[in-house]
C-alpha cells in the first residue's frame, strides 16, 4: 500500500509541479522542512477532498502516517546535509 500511495503522491507532484529545464533549475535548492510540511498538507488536504475512494482500504490513520513520513524524511534528510 505504501508503494501505491508513494507513486500516487509522485504522480500527482508531476502534475501539480512541472519540472523546469535543466538550464532553469538551481542544482543546490532544496525545500525547507517546513516548506516540505506545507506541501504536504496541501496535497494530502486535496487528496482527501477529491478522492471518492480515499479510505476505502487504508484507515486514515495510516494515510495520515504515511503522509507524515514524508515530512519527517525531509527533515532527516536536512539534518545530514548540515554535516
Amino acid at each position: 500500500m505504501r508503494t501505491v500511495l508513494s507513486s500516487w503522491i509522485a504522480l500527482a507532484c508531476m502534475a501539480v509541479f512541472p519540472q523546469a529545464s535543466a538550464d532553469q533549475a538551481p542544482k543546490d535548492i532544496l525545500l525547507t522542512p517546513a516548506q516540505v510540511e506545507r506541501d504536504v498538507e496541501l496535497a494530502a488536504e486535496a487528496y482527501e477532498r477529491i478522492h471518492p475512494g480515499y479510505t476505502r482500504y487504508t484507515s486514515q490513520d495510516t494515510l495520515d502516517a504515511a503522509w507524515q513520513s514524508i515530512v519527517d524524511e525531509r527533515g532527516r534528510s536536512d539534518d545530514h546535509s548540515r554535516r
